[in-house]
């Protein structure tokens, strides 16, 4: 596919992930990485993504530790798939072409199901 120009893309939670890359290590010409657990940040371009601030400050945990704050991290994954769809790289700058093949990792239904919290309501907030 790479050989006929083909472009590929790629989303994940983790920036050490770029294994999708392979053994050449240029399988992937778009990677796009947050680190899932990370602390925390606002996300101003996504209305309402306030982050819920870690209750025993475990920076181990990131994103995971609120289920509203998992919507807003698959967010920047739904945006950069999108810019992708667009024919851009994750970020929406850069012309690149739609991608052959691009593949997108969302988390909010495994951290959904991992969290001891009573009912979930659906939304950012």
């Amino acid at each position: 596919m790479k050989n006929h120009g083909g472009h590929t893309a790629w989303t994940d939670k983790h920036p050490s992930y770029e294994w999708t890359n392979g053994p050449s290590g240029h399988g992937v010409d778009d990677f796009y990485g947050p680190e899932i657990n990370s602390d925390p940040v606002a996300l101003p371009q996504f209305p309402g993504c306030d982050p819920v601030p870690l209750v025993d400050n475990t920076v181990d945990d990131g994103w995971t530790t609120d289920f509203r704050n998992i919507q807003c991290y698959d967010l920047l994954h739904v945006r950069a798939v999108l810019n992708q769809i667009d024919g851009f790289d994750h970020t929406g700058k850069v012309h690149v072409g739609v991608p052959t093949l691009f593949g997108f990792n969302y988390q909010a239904v495994s951290v959904g199901q991992k969290l001891k919290h009573g009912p979930i309501t659906l939304g950012a907030n």
